[in-house]
């Protein structure tokens, strides 16, 4: 399994994102993620990925999905359901994957979707091929904490995987509660192929912090 690294919350050290750009290129990294591109022009981004040779694997939309509070939830359901099965349809003519990703409340109070119960659900009433799950193996210790379990139960719906150590979001190999020697192994036998997004706040700074990357046996 190859790693992005998330460009927003990695290399901050370096400056703007665009800065972020050249030292993520510099340090070996192929593949990026951006969870939040929307302060740079998009023509800027993507002369300098070409530049450097960089593939963008994950790009998130503009922030949204918080619970409104005024709204009925059955009519915010139908106006998610509606909106995302027009983004899944519309990305499917260019060929790419539309992900859908539950966020804890404890990080993010509020967010509409925050299980992966309901994810699934919104995939079945949909029934687009190319509408996945994001799973955020941070989000889900906090969701549910049955990692194998969910990771198992969602193979075939694991569109990417995104990693952080809980509970304080650093590199996978730093203290914490999840065992990634038996989540990367755990993935690759249930058949996950994609990248892994490097989505977590380094411990000191963002290089130093790269060996986990080597110590279980992943690529850039």
């Amino acid at each position: 399994m190859r790693v992005a690294a998330n460009l927003t919350m990695l290399f901050e050290e370096a400056g703007s994102l665009l800065q972020r750009y050249e030292v993520a290129a510099d340090a070996g990294f192929k593949c990026i993620e951006i969870s939040s591109p929307y302060g740079v022009e998009a023509e800027q981004l993507r002369d300098v990925q070409e530049k450097l040779g960089l593939e963008l694997v994950q790009i998130n939309s503009p922030p949204a999905g918080m619970t409104p509070t005024d709204v009925p939830r059955v009519q915010s359901e139908q106006v998610f359901v509606e909106n995302l099965t027009f983004a899944a349809k519309r990305l499917a003519e260019e060929g790419i994957i539309c992900l859908i990703e539950p966020l804890n409340h404890h990080t993010v109070p509020g967010y509409f979707l925050s299980s992966y119960e309901q994810a699934l659900g919104y995939l079945q009433t949909i029934k687009q091929p190319n509408l996945k799950i994001q799973l955020d193996t941070f989000h889900t210790q906090y969701i549910c904490g049955q990692l194998t379990k969910t990771i198992k139960d969602l193979s075939q719906h694991i569109g990417h995987v995104q990693v952080a150590q809980v509970p304080d979001r650093h590199e996978p190999h730093s203290s914490g509660e999840i065992n990634y020697d038996y989540v990367f192994k755990l993935l690759q036998d249930t058949g996950y192929d994609g990248f892994i997004g490097a989505e977590y706040i380094p411990e000191k700074s963002t290089t130093a912090g790269l060996g986990w990357i080597d110590k279980y046996g992943l690529s850039l």
